[in-house]
């Protein structure tokens, strides 16, 4: 029981911190007593009444909320907080009879999370001590994680909202799907046909939009509950946003609609932009998308991009955004946001619902995507009514959209990533047949001249023949030019690699850029999903014709430096692609959209020899890996099945052959291995013809080691390589020593991996020390400095190689180089070791000797 007035003692506290609260700015509005909420962390989603809740603006919603204050009662500690993570708030008070615990908020709640205690008569100076780290500004920054400058505070757990995110888009994503199928449903079951996608969308979300405003408690809507009649609601909403009561669908699924949102969803506290992203990525379905060109524009990629452009540089009556292609308009809420957070705290919501209406602009050809984007920025901009600048326009033929970008100071887009067909290159007459190179032509050519850029693009922007304008462009027109090359898991809806494009510090005519090239792989994606961490970061300043070549800046940039002045395979051989065949193999099958056999294959390929045919490497040869022969078949060679003329090489000759698909997305993308017994070769396949046929070994060391492999890795993609990549990969000299040490070592390794496990045991012809002793003496005659040895080689760090045994890294973790590293690794270095010479000395009787060696053996010891 508690004592006679300890409730009192705590009320006194309890006001006391709401009193310090108000001190920090959390006013008019800002701070809400008993705050209702549904805890989407617990199972059975329980209603909870935060004691206290302290947002940073408006409107409230756990992206906004910055501190908790709760009551010890009955509950105390880490299960008092555990039930109030739902709030998103990264800091919470909790309030004893006679002294405060300031609590960190984390998705994994811990002991660890409780701060030093403040004693009630500590209470003021702590506040006032901690004023600028608590204050609404500090802690909004904090859970913003990618606004430019100072932001982290250690008491932020920047993985709390996503995990919230991700409970409610559990839960509420089936919530809304089923309210879809509900309506549809009963549509079906009377009119015997589908609904009006049109209609029910908007009735959809006039529903939706509702049910927010009366679980938000806004007007008329709080006298609403599960029984109110559907049109009084409908009526209401259109009343709230001035608009004309649409007759949408009939009554009964009107009412549907209306019963399984009501039955079974609760908004309080939901992030309006969350439920925006939901709500427009499942009604987006995939015939709108195909419709639209929409690539569903995670929200983390737009705000990465929105919050690193310089809204701050720009004066505040000029900051005018337009989206082309702006399908659920992802980057106009970002940049709602952006904007709401540079404006005066001082404005009232009317004063910055204008501001954001006359800043804001869209343009998108379909009908439903406008519709979309106009009720998705309502729901943004809550409570307040729309009167968006969206036009249903075509960007390839609007003159609207090329006037609007004679205002517009920043252009964001994610712009359909097909090419136009050939009814729409009559239509368009586009300077390239690219859809997002067209796009770039026409908003480069009528962009005001101040204006900043954020697009989304194919991979090809990096180095694509088709974008070779659009980079002179570029580096004429902009100083500073960021990059940040994504995988193909970034887009749920797209297998394609894509690179985002942010061009700032634009200039009248300029002859080269600072660009900053970011990278962002598979295994790394999640840490730039939630932190906007990229994997590595290069930087260069690039000329416009170092960047028509290309605008990436690879990695391991010095390294390529200092092997700048060696000869490239180009200058020692001729690269060309295998075979082509006028007949597919494959063709996409129209029902599941996969590659599917043709039966031409039987015509072309062939287990035994027949006339017209010769020996090689189809598209199934596998295994492939370094230096060994793959199974061979017999491949057509007959001119009227053809295509191109790859059927002409001289194939008779010695060649090195390697893939022209990537082996991996890791950097060891290449295996390769010398041909004297004349093979061809299929197009997924490519053969390179030295000057020399001595050289094929040589050449094909050089095409399996690390210099090539970490060449091809920091300039392709995830799936071709190019002959332009491989014609350009330097290429040291060997000595005829080096030469024929190379081609003993290959044999030995040939011989090594065709024997059996048990002489790979006996480690007289261990594959893995064979293919290192390669690899050293290739490293030997490019003569790197250790300093870049060691970079290179801790490229490859932790990536398995396409070999048929597990090869490891090439030296600890905690190496230190005293020595050039290709000395390390290679067998020489190996025999000279304290524990190999150990072996060949005599038994050493002493302690004093035996404790010697075993100090210098431990130098060695990774070993």
């Amino acid at each position: 029981m508690p004592r006679p007035g300890a409730n009192s003692q705590q009320d006194r506290l309890f006001n006391a911190v709401l009193a310090e609260l108000e001190r920090l700015g959390y006013t008019e509005g800002l701070l809400k007593r008993d705050y209702v909420l549904r805890d989407w962390f617990a199972a059975d989603q329980p209603e909870r009444t935060v004691p206290a809740a302290a947002f940073g603006q408006t409107p409230t919603s756990y992206d906004t909320a910055c501190i908790a204050v709760i009551r010890s009662n009955g509950k105390a500690g880490l299960d008092l907080l555990t039930d109030f993570r739902m709030l998103g708030a990264p800091l919470a008070f909790e309030v004893r009879r006679d002294c405060v615990i300031p609590w960190r908020v984390s998705s994994t709640p811990s002991p660890n999370d409780q701060q030093p205690v403040i004693v009630r008569e500590a209470l003021r100076p702590t506040f006032r001590d901690n004023a600028e780290l608590w204050s609404p500004e500090s802690i909004l920054r904090a859970k913003n994680i990618s606004k430019p400058g100072p932001r982290q505070l250690d008491f932020v757990d920047v993985g709390l909202i996503p995990a919230l995110e991700e409970h409610v888009r559990q839960k509420l994503e089936p919530l809304l799907q089923n309210t879809l199928a509900t309506a549809v449903q009963e549509y079906k079951r009377r009119r015997s046909r589908q609904p009006d996608g049109h209609h029910l969308f908007r009735l959809a979300f006039w529903s939706l939009a509702g049910k927010v405003l009366h679980d938000r408690g806004v007007g008329e809507f709080q006298s609403f509950g599960r029984d109110a009649d559907c049109d009084e609601v409908l009526a209401a909403v259109a009343r709230h946003y001035s608009e004309a009561l649409p007759r949408l669908l009939d009554r009964p699924t009107r009412e549907a609609i209306h019963d399984s949102l009501w039955d079974s969803l609760d908004f309080r506290n939901l992030s309006v932009d969350v439920l925006t992203y939901i709500w427009a990525f499942i009604f987006v379905t995939d015939d709108v998308r195909r419709a639209l060109g929409i690539h569903s524009t995670p929200r983390t990629i737009a705000k990465y991009i929105v919050d690193r452009m310089p809204f701050e540089a720009i004066p505040e009556a000029e900051r005018r955004v337009v989206e082309p292609c702006c399908g659920s308009a992802t980057f106009l809420h970002a940049a709602l946001h952006r904007l709401r957070d540079l404006l005066p705290r001082t404005l009232t919501a009317e004063e910055r619902h204008d501001y954001f209406r006359r800043m804001l602009s869209g343009f998108e050809q379909e009908v439903v995507g406008v519709e979309i984007s106009r009720l998705s920025l309502t729901l943004a901009d809550f409570p307040n009514p729309n009167g968006w600048q969206l036009q249903e326009a075509d960007v390839f033929d609007s003159a609207p959209f090329l006037d609007a970008l004679k205002d517009a100071r920043v252009v964001l887009c994610n712009p359909p990533h097909e090419d136009f067909s050939s009814a729409s290159r009559s239509k368009y007459r586009p300077q390239s047949p690219h859809k997002p190179v067209e796009l770039l032509h026409r908003v480069l050519d009528n962009l005001h001249p101040d204006a900043i850029l954020g697009f989304v693009l194919p991979r090809q922007i990096l180095d694509g023949r088709g974008y070779k304008i659009i980079r002179e462009k570029l580096v004429q027109r902009f100083d500073s030019i960021e990059l940040v090359s994504l995988p193909d898991t970034a887009f749920q809806t797209a297998d394609q690699e894509t690179v985002l494009l942010l061009a700032s510090s634009p200039r009248a005519n300029g002859s080269a850029s600072a660009v900053n090239h970011r990278k962002v792989t598979t295994s790394g994606w999640r840490d730039f999903e939630l932190l906007h961490v990229p994997t590595r970061e290069d930087s260069e300043r690039k000329t416009i014709s170092a960047a028509v070549r290309s605008i990436a800046v690879p990695e391991l940039s010095e390294l390529w430096a200092y092997l700048s002045g060696l000869p490239e395979v180009n200058n020692l051989a001729e690269v060309h692609r295998g075979i082509e065949w006028n007949l597919p193999l494959t063709q996409k099958s129209p029902e599941t959209g996969r590659r599917i056999e043709t039966g031409n294959r039987k015509k072309l390929v062939s287990s035994e020899e027949r006339p017209g045919f010769r020996e090689g490497l189809s598209s199934e040869a596998s295994p492939f890996h370094p230096f060994q022969l793959p199974p061979t078949q017999y491949l057509s060679m007959r001119v009227e099945h053809q295509r191109g003329q790859a059927y002409t090489l001289p194939w008779d000759r010695a060649k090195v052959i390697l893939n022209a698909i990537t082996k991996s997305r890791g950097p060891w993308r290449l295996a390769a291995f010398a041909d004297v017994k004349g093979l061809v070769c299929y197009q997924t396949f490519t053969a390179i013809w030295p000057a020399e046929a001595s050289h094929v070994g040589p050449l094909a060391a050089v095409l399996n080691g690390p210099v090539a492999n970490a060449f091809v890795a920091a300039r392709e993609g995830k799936r071709h390589i190019k002959n332009e990549t491989l014609r350009a990969i330097p290429v040291p000299s060997f000595s005829a020593a080096q030469q024929q040490r190379i081609e003993n070592l290959i044999r030995a390794y040939v011989g090594a991996c065709e024997a059996g496990n048990e002489r790979r045991r006996s480690g007289r012809f261990e594959p893995e020390r064979i293919l290192r002793e390669i690899d050293a003496l290739v490293l030997q005659a490019y003569d790197l400095p250790p300093r870049l040895e060691r970079e290179l080689l801790d490229f490859f760090r932790g990536h398995r190689r396409p070999t048929p045994f597990a090869f490891g890294d090439y030296y600890p973790a905690d190496f230190e180089p005293c020595i050039p590293l290709h000395e390390y690794i290679s067998d020489d270095f190996k025999r000279s070791t304290a524990a190999e010479i150990a072996k060949r000395l005599k038994p050493v009787k002493s302690k004093a000797a035996m404790n010697a060696l075993d100090r210098t053996q431990s130098i060695f010891a990774g070993d």
